[in-house]
């Protein structure tokens, strides 16, 4: 994207002209200011060009805890640090909030102060209730999943088949065709909406793909603008925009719920909206907040995953992959047991997530003064800071990640990822803080297990319905406040 200059330049200056009129915390930040920063505008420039780069040679050379200015906008930045790191996720949230944070740089506009302050709570509670208790994750949930994602990309696929020549079947929009196929199927079985192949519904599934790319994009501008220039010119059109799809998802909602049907027919968060009384309007927000966690990434985790696969994939590998996606698939039994069987499409989806992995992830605001050590230094943090960690950091750390290559490339035969000792998990298998992407501490993500699941459904369907990408895949994107993705479509 491109901010006009004069734009970060009028928000950086009134953002000076507050932080000048304002009281300044007696408490002393002795933090040090990343290199670089030119008058005004901080650091915005650098730090947009390549936001991973950025972060990481400043780590270079002042250690793993810095300050940055993105054009007015104060972060305080937890790079490769695991000791520093685990002090601030483990902090409780009346001294570190994560919702003050979120809040803050623009998610009460456009995903609304009920996702951003209550959002996370309900959808906790209920995928611990409804989707991962030992009794339904294995038995319910995971075969439901496979056969909804299935019949969902078939239905993606015949939009297609004319275009195709015999059982290849190619796609224009690799990103674009994975997201709708798990909207699509995660509408259906988490939420229970039936959305079908109609135009109505397909137009339903576009206009909240179209919301969540507003939301990403404001995100990014928003984060280099001062407060008084973000909320008129990029926030408040986006929060219009999310106040008409909830309207359009809230007359959905109704209709299931006025057709009376019986409890166990509603997807579990309808069920839980509809015995909690909870009205369609705030049950709409919530769904608009869900999909924006429990979709937009798993999506692009998958479609990265291909793109490896097929970038850097070796030909063993890939004849390995076709192998373990038809046997998993073709398997009557939809477990964590087959999920891990599959080691090759394992290793290449963990290893695109620790590539690909937010520059700046988990947000915090600090509610009191807070004393961060790292080694033998403390550093200050005073009270209103945000405080930033790095997802990609760590990932980027040589002397945290150590193999044949370079920390920074692409590697699925990692010794992590291949280790001979069993698991029976199918979450994360090494340290939160070695392995950030589904970051840790309080605030760590409770549909880890889930989305890995979904991840790998994707990756196996894709192979086995020998989707093909076309010419060399596009280059590698950290400009979304998302999950890496490409810098041009994949076709």
């Amino acid at each position: 994207y491109t901010i006009p200059i004069i734009a970060i330049v009028l928000s950086a200056f009134i953002s000076w002209l507050w932080k000048k009129s304002s009281n300044q915390n007696s408490f002393v930040c002795n933090i040090p200011w990343a290199k670089g920063g030119v008058p005004l505008l901080g650091h915005a420039l650098a730090y947009t060009r390549d936001p991973p780069s950025f972060i990481c040679k400043q780590e270079k050379t002042l250690g793993p805890i810095f300050r940055i200015n993105l054009a007015g906008r104060i972060m305080i930045v937890i790079g490769s640090s695991p000791e520093a790191m685990r002090h601030v996720a483990t902090l409780p949230s009346s001294v570190m909030s994560s919702e003050k944070a979120i809040a803050e740089l623009g998610f009460e506009y456009t995903l609304g102060k009920t996702n951003v302050f209550k959002g996370t709570a309900w959808h906790k509670r209920i995928l611990k209730d409804e989707i991962m208790s030992v009794s339904k994750f294995e038995s319910t949930f995971l075969p439901n999943a496979r056969a909804e994602i299935s019949r969902s990309l078939h239905k993606e696929i015949k939009r297609y088949e004319s275009q195709s020549h015999e059982r290849t079947v190619f796609i224009p929009d690799l990103f674009t065709f994975v997201r709708r196929c798990i909207l699509r199927a995660m509408m259906n079985q988490l939420v229970g909406l039936s959305i079908d192949d109609n135009d109505e519904e397909e137009i339903l599934l576009d206009e909240i793909m179209k919301f969540q790319d507003c939301v990403e994009d404001a995100t990014a501008k928003a984060a280099v603008m001062s407060k008084l220039l973000a909320r008129p010119l990029v926030l408040r059109p986006v929060e219009k925009k999310r106040q008409k799809l909830e309207v359009l998802i809230a007359a959905y909602i109704e209709a299931v719920w006025n057709k009376n049907p019986k409890r166990e027919m509603m997807g579990p968060w309808l069920q839980t909206f509809y015995d909690e009384k909870i009205s369609s309007q705030e049950a709409a927000t919530l769904v608009i907040g869900l999909m924006f966690a429990a979709h937009k990434n798993p999506a692009i985790g998958a479609a990265q995953s291909f793109c490896y696969l097929h970038s850097e994939g070796s030909k063993s590998d890939l004849n390995q992959a076709q192998l373990e996606a038809r046997k998993f698939l073709q398997h009557s039994d939809c477990s964590i047991a087959t999920l891990l069987q599959a080691k090759t499409l394992r290793c290449y989806i963990l290893e695109t997530l620790r590539v690909t992995s937010h520059t700046l992830g988990g947000v915090r605001k600090a509610c009191e003064d807070v004393v961060v050590r790292n080694g033998s230094g403390e550093y200050m943090i005073p009270k209103g800071s945000t405080v930033v960690i790095s997802h990609i950091a760590p990932h980027r750390n040589f002397d945290i990640w150590k193999g044949s290559k370079c920390a920074e490339d692409f590697d699925p035969h990692r010794i992590e990822w291949n280790k001979s000792s069993p698991t029976t998990t199918i979450g994360n298998p090494v340290d939160n803080y070695k392995m950030t992407a589904f970051s840790h501490g309080i605030n760590k993500c409770p549909g880890e297990k889930l989305a890995l699941s979904l991840i790998q459904i994707v990756f196996a369907l894709l192979i086995d319905k020998k989707v093909a990408i076309v010419g060399t895949v596009p280059d590698v994107s950290f400009e979304r406040a998302t999950l890496a993705q490409r810098s041009n479509k994949v076709p």
